[in-house]
């Protein structure tokens, strides 16, 4: 014998789901603290690319990295045509040349702007002088990390993109 319900019954069951199922949602506050795919798939970011990126200045010798003249960032960004790089070191823009092979990575024929900035100088001076010791890279995630002939670290960026 099959059990029979009246209509009436099933479209009541029917309508009361969707409200079932919305309350016993809100009602889990554990399911809220779940990691999805895609939240674990941000978490794990590859890493960003050397050439074309933004590369936001983090800190120069180990020491978190001042602002430039105007608290402009000092960047820079590999790229935009053969083996050229260009960007802000403090008071000036700079630009120049790069050789990368694997791991290693050397900057050369950096030429700036020449405005005066007195505040700023000391620190231009300090990041270029960083440049022209670079011969190593590594990076792991957005953290791009140059290193010199010691292997010593002594510049860290970080990949800014566009939004």
């Amino acid at each position: 014998m099959t059990s029979y319900r009246p209509r009436y019954e099933q479209a009541l069951v029917f309508a009361c789901l969707p409200v079932f199922s919305l309350f016993g949602c809100a009602a889990n506050n554990d399911a809220a603290h779940v990691a999805t795919p895609s939240m674990k798939a941000e978490a794990s970011k590859p890493d960003a690319s050397l050439v074309n990126t933004y590369w936001k200045l983090l800190e120069i010798n180990g020491k978190p990295a001042a602002l430039g003249a105007g608290g402009k960032e000092i960047s820079l960004v590999t790229g935009g045509g053969e083996n050229h790089v260009h960007g802000f070191s403090g008071c000036n823009r700079f630009s120049g040349g790069y050789k990368q092979n694997n791991d290693r990575l050397e900057f050369g024929n950096l030429a700036t702007t020449r405005m005066a900035c007195a505040e700023t100088m000391e620190l231009e001076s300090t990041f270029l002088d960083a440049l022209n010791r670079v011969r190593r890279y590594s990076i792991q995630g957005e953290r791009l990390t140059l290193y010199d002939e010691q292997n010593q670290s002594i510049l860290l960026f970080e990949a800014v993109y566009l939004k």
